[in-house]
């Protein structure tokens, strides 16, 4: 199996409107792939593989009935029945939440456990939506120093939380309490929806354990760094160099943050989106999907550290959905994080550029091509600028757009021209 690697700058600090690498989390895709080529393989071994399959799907199913804020627009109900693809014809908008969970194995690794914090914040928010043809797909993030306004959500007891004006991943942290993930992730889907007016039709959410597991299953992850990197709190120490890190040190390399240049999580964001990347170009390029074996190993891997809504509580659900994506060009597959200003009252928060903000969700509200202005990134981890006709227009990272040649492709520069 080829393995293509990339290199990695990690003193970039990408500005507030280009979007930091766009892969955070995107095995929720992956496991989706890999159930529908497991629902495709004939046979008894087949059979049993997905009835087990379908059992872990459910019981993996949290229900936020009841849960949330009064007025959630929220589309995750219980159903009975579903449908063979219960979004056929219509755009969908899925939240996917990577927590900080300090419980249990992710105490062991996560550089802490409940003793030091024994709170359940949201580490990582995107919502993925896909056009009602399927032809287009967007990454959405939402930076977890944002500030927003997180609205009252019920808790497990009954009670309400205060609403409040805060960090957007401390809404994890109010409707879980010490250990309610299904509170936790209504109240996050209750400020997601009231923050972009976008209703959200189903969840995943997936811990520390999840993440480490999935990328042990593929063998590790493969990264060039053009310097070393430590950081004690995370456990990280990586050398300069071409190398493959495994499941403990792929955490610790995208959860570094206090020892590395100015500490921020923004730089962070770049640096987890840009190796989740990875991960997603090795699946991409392996021979996983043919290879049953190693592709249950993977689907039991994400069903057994994951969650889901009850909307995605079938692998036909699941398998259907990407069959009805599975074809979209990737070249429409774009990554985009909420549009920020810098907090004048605190360095370490952002706040939302709502002037840019608004017209990318009501883009998606109306399952419109991104505006003119978006910054994006690709599967390569290129950066674009929406024009004006709607073109992509390749930029640098800090979204300045590259000088063209005489065939109009754009001039690169390389390292050594730019100082870096």
């Amino acid at each position: 199996m080829s393995k293509a690697k990339s290199r990695a700058n990690t003193d970039r600090l990408p500005i507030a409107h280009a979007s930091p690498n766009p892969y955070r989390f995107p095995w929720v895709r992956s496991v989706l792939a890999a159930v529908l080529a497991v629902a495709l393989f004939g046979g008894v071994a087949g059979a049993l593989m997905i009835n087990n399959l379908d059992h872990q799907i459910k019981d993996s199913v949290i229900s936020t009935a009841n849960r949330g804020s009064d007025n959630s627009q929220s589309a995750t109900v219980v159903n009975e029945e579903l449908p063979p693809d219960a979004f056929e014809g219509r755009p969908v908008n899925i939240l996917v939440s990577g927590i900080d969970s300090r419980y249990n194995e992710n105490g062991e690794i996560g550089a802490g456990t409940i003793d030091l914090d024994p709170t359940i914040r949201s580490d990582t928010t995107m919502i993925l939506h896909l056009s009602a043809d399927r032809q287009h797909a967007t990454i959405l993030s939402i930076p977890r120093d944002m500030m927003v306004d997180i609205p009252s959500c019920q808790t497990a007891d009954g009670s309400y939380t205060y609403a409040h004006y805060g960090m957007f991943n401390s809404a994890f942290a109010d409707g879980a309490g010490l250990d309610d993930i299904a509170g936790g992730i209504a109240c996050t889907q209750a400020t997601v929806e009231d923050f972009t007016g976008i209703t959200i039709d189903g969840f995943v959410v997936i811990d520390f354990t999840g993440f480490s597991r999935l990328v042990d299953t593929l063998g590790g992850v493969d990264i060039c760094l053009d310097e070393a990197m430590y950081d004690e709190l995370a456990g990280l120490d990586v050398p300069a160099g071409c190398q493959t890190l495994h499941g403990q040190q792929a955490l610790a390399f995208a959860r570094a943050r206090k020892d590395l240049a100015d500490g921020s999580d923004l730089r962070r964001i770049d640096r987890q989106q840009w190796l989740i990347g990875q991960m997603v170009s090795q699946i991409l390029d392996s021979n996983m999907f043919t290879n049953l074996p190693s592709l249950y190993k993977f689907v039991q891997e994400g069903l057994s550290t994951s969650k889901f809504s009850p909307s995605l509580n079938s692998w036909r659900t699941d398998a259907a959905l990407l069959n009805s994506i599975r074809n979209t060009p990737r070249e429409n597959i774009r990554f985009v994080t909420t549009p920020y200003l810098p907090d004048p009252e605190d360095e370490n928060r952002v706040l939302p550029d709502y002037y840019q903000a608004s017209a990318i969700f009501q883009a998606l509200i109306d399952d419109q091509p991104l505006p003119a202005g978006t910054l994006f990134r690709n599967l390569q981890n290129q950066t674009f600028i929406v024009g004006d006709a709607g073109e992509a227009i390749m930029t640098d990272d800090l979204g300045n757009p590259y000088e063209l040649d005489e065939n109009g492709a754009p001039i690169i520069p390389s390292d050594e021209e730019t100082g870096e």
